[in-house]
């Protein structure tokens, strides 16, 4: 029931997350959150999200897998997108540059570290 005024709850356009995680190529779980308003106050209220659901589109482990696709199996994002689209969910390959984009940044903080380390010869001794 709402909060304040008393009014019924009828049901609106539930919230559509789009969770894309990696395994093998991509694996696409789509979760209908459903939302009720209020007949008199307007007042929205939505249905929890379930913990185990990453609350970003594309999990970070979607970005790494596109990023060894990309550069280390020579997987263009044109192959990708069309392979996507084979199984219902395509993804366009201007995402998946602005996602490499997202990564790049995250890698380049962490890069002259690792380049001072291969200069200096990794010892792991």
């Amino acid at each position: 029931m709402p909060h304040h005024c008393g009014g019924r709850l009828y049901s609106i356009n539930p919230v559509i997350l789009i969770n894309i995680k990696e395994q093998n190529l991509a694996s696409v779980n789509k979760y209908w959150i459903e939302k009720l308003r209020c007949a008199l106050c307007n007042e929205i209220f939505s249905a929890n999200i379930p913990a185990h659901v990453h609350q970003e589109k594309y999990h970070p482990s979607f970005k790494a897998m596109l990023a060894l696709q990309k550069y280390y199996m020579a997987m263009p994002f044109h192959r990708k997108e069309y392979f996507q689209s084979l199984i219902g969910f395509p993804i366009p390959s201007s995402t998946q540059w602005q996602l490499m984009e997202e990564l790049a940044g995250c890698a380049l903080l962490v890069f002259p570290a690792l380049e001072e380390l291969a200069a200096n010869g990794f010892n792991s001794q």
